[in-house]
């Protein structure tokens, strides 16, 4: 006979225990054989609407990722290409960045917004909603 200490999987606490070895995967508590507790249904109801959000993408981290993306495409530049445009203007962003500016994945600052628009030879209105008349 072994004697173990227990600690009761639910509350945290520690007591004596009988002979053996503990299983691999409790699922009732070993020391007054009940079921884990359960959450409450108000946090049951506070994590639904964050559960329902887990397929949607991620908000992206600007508006004018896309765009970008579109016109440096259309005007047949590489990412390369731009950066050095935009250095023309003060800016200093390498490929990388500026794949992550049309990924979504990078905030843009006003004077890189104005720096975009002029390297890409479009107003910085059309680069924000993709409205035609302003291109």
């Amino acid at each position: 006979m072994w004697i173990v200490r227990i600690r009761d999987c639910w509350t945290g606490s520690t007591k004596r225990g009988g002979k053996g070895s503990l299983p691999a995967q409790v699922t009732m508590c070993p020391l007054r054989n009940h079921p884990p507790p359960q959450p409450s249904k108000e946090y049951l109801q506070l994590l639904a609407p964050m559960e329902s959000n887990l397929d949607q993408h991620p908000p992206a981290a600007n508006l004018i990722g896309e765009r970008v993306r579109w016109v440096r495409e259309r005007l047949q530049l590489t990412q390369d290409q731009l950066a050095g445009r935009l250095a023309k203007y003060g800016v200093q962003l390498d490929y990388v960045k500026i794949g992550q500016v049309e990924k979504g994945k990078r905030r843009v600052i006003d004077k890189e917004l104005v720096a975009f628009a002029k390297a890409l030879g479009v107003s910085v209105t059309w680069l924000l909603s993709g409205d035609e008349s302003h291109l």
